[in-house]
Formats: structure tokens, sequence, C-alpha cells
């Protein structure tokens, strides 16, 4: 990683995770969880892959962030694709944030070099590529890697694939791309023997690691860090739309970003329980 990747994008990233996210941030969040009745996730999660009249518009993306941040939140999570907006002004947008984290979740045909010239620009931008077969993932990761950014692979994965990552192919294909990190994301109908089987691996793989790239299982990973940051777990996800949801892809359950407050969507889905 240190030979591959920018060093101005790798410093960037690693104080704002290691310092601004998870001593900084991690201090205002218990402040705030221990005064205002509500929990707050370390990071936050945007989905921003649906498309049409209704979505979510570069200002309303700022507002929320600006929210967060005032919260103690430092990383975000962010999937986009073609429908999502000017992702080039999405990154500019992002690069104004100098003390946090964007890890950008983005399908193979974004890659480009122009785009990856954006984000490197940015110092605060990790780009994750979706993994899939009918997709030229080997010319994407080319251009991430030629650019110096510190990029990963993402993976969906159920019963049907679990096995090939657990085998270390998925290791071996990630390091084969020079990239730095793999992400496993658990699909709706992933049954949860399996869920355990990807998540024994990845905890595994950061003790005994058998390649360099970074093994993360995405909702168990997040779920570990909350643990320490939060006597009390936390996840929020907002979708293109602005709903809020404080488990990963449920119903909406009426509360919208845009009627609610950040602060007061945690209240109402992430109350505080009583030690």
């Amino acid at each position: 990683t240190v030979m591959d990747v920018d060093h101005d994008t790798l410093k960037t990233l690693g104080i704002n995770m290691g310092y601004y996210s998870w001593s900084q941030g991690a201090k205002v969040i218990r402040e705030i969880e221990a005064t205002r009745g509500f929990n707050v996730p370390w990071s936050l999660t945007i989905s921003l892959l649906d498309s049409g009249d209704g979505c979510l518009n570069l200002n309303e993306l700022r507002d929320i962030i600006d929210q967060a941040h005032a919260l103690g939140i430092h990383c975000y999570w962010i999937a986009a694709n073609q429908s999502s907006g000017d992702i080039f002004d999405m990154f500019n947008l992002f690069g104004t944030y100098k003390d946090c984290a964007f890890f950008m979740l983005l399908p193979v045909g974004m890659i480009t070099s122009e785009l990856a010239e954006n984000a490197l620009k940015q110092h605060n931008i990790a780009v994750c590529v979706r993994d899939t077969a009918d997709q030229d993932v080997r010319a994407a990761a080319e251009i991430l890697h030629e650019m110096r950014l510190l990029f990963g692979l993402y993976y969906m994965y159920d019963d049907t694939n679990a096995d090939e990552i657990t085998s270390g192919h998925v290791q071996s294909d990630v390091d084969n791309y020079r990239g730095q990190f793999a992400l496993f994301i658990p699909s709706a109908t992933c049954m949860d023997e399996c869920r355990a089987k990807v998540q024994a691996y990845a905890s595994g793989e950061k003790v005994t690691p058998e390649k360099p790239p970074f093994m993360i299982d995405f909702y168990a990973d997040l779920a570990a860090v909350d643990a320490i940051i939060s006597s009390q777990s936390c996840y929020i996800e907002i979708d293109a739309h602005g709903n809020v949801a404080s488990a990963p892809r449920t119903q909406p359950c009426g509360v919208n970003i845009r009627t609610h407050t950040l602060a007061d969507a945690l209240l109402k889905l992430a109350p505080r329980k009583a030690e």
C-alpha cells in the first residue's frame, strides 16, 4: 500500500479515519449519546443508486453530511452509479470536508482516468469497484492503480458464492489487481450460516492474512467498530429519496431526511436504552 498509493491520499485517509473518526469523532459521539438520548453511528451509509425524480440533489447531500459531521461522523460509505448525478461535482463536494473519509462504491463502467484523477485530487476518497463476471474489472483496476488511488473491490455474497470468498480465490484476485482491500456485503437472501462463515473468514484474515489485501465484512465490521466507540450498536442508511433506515435494506419506516433532521431521525430510530 505504501508503495502503490499516493502518499497525500494515504496520509489524509489514515488521519481522517484513525484520528478524526476513531478518536475525535468518537469523543463527540460519546458526549452526544450521554446527553441527548440517542445513539450515533460512527459512519454513515448513503445509497444513491435510484434514478428518476425525487432523488437527493447535491445541496441535500451537503446538508446531510453537515448534520452528520456535527454529530461526530467522519466516515461515509456512498454507493453511486451513472444515474446518481454528476459524480465530479460530488467528488468536489467531498473534497471540502478535509477531516472526513469517503468510500465510494461504484460500478466498473464508471471508472475512467478522468474520474480517478478527480478522486485523487481530493485526497480523502477511496474507491470500491464491484467485481462482476461480465465486466472488465482488470481495466478499471489498472486505471485506479496507475492513478495511485487507495482502492478495493466489493462483492455481494450469498450461499451461491460464499465458498469462493472463503477459499481465498477472491483475495488472490484482489491481490492480482493490486487492490488494497476487499469488501464483502451479504445479499438480502443470504442465510445466517453463510454470513457467519464469511464473517469468520474476514476476521481470521485480519489476524493472519495469507495475502496483503485487507478483508472486510461490511456490516459485521461496521458493528465491531461501533461496539468499541459506543456501548450500544447503531446503523443508519439513507436512500436516494432521503428515506432513513436503521438496518440494511429494510423497508422505509416513515422517517425521511427531508422532513427530519438527522438528530431527530436518530432519536426516533436509535433511542438510547437505559444501561
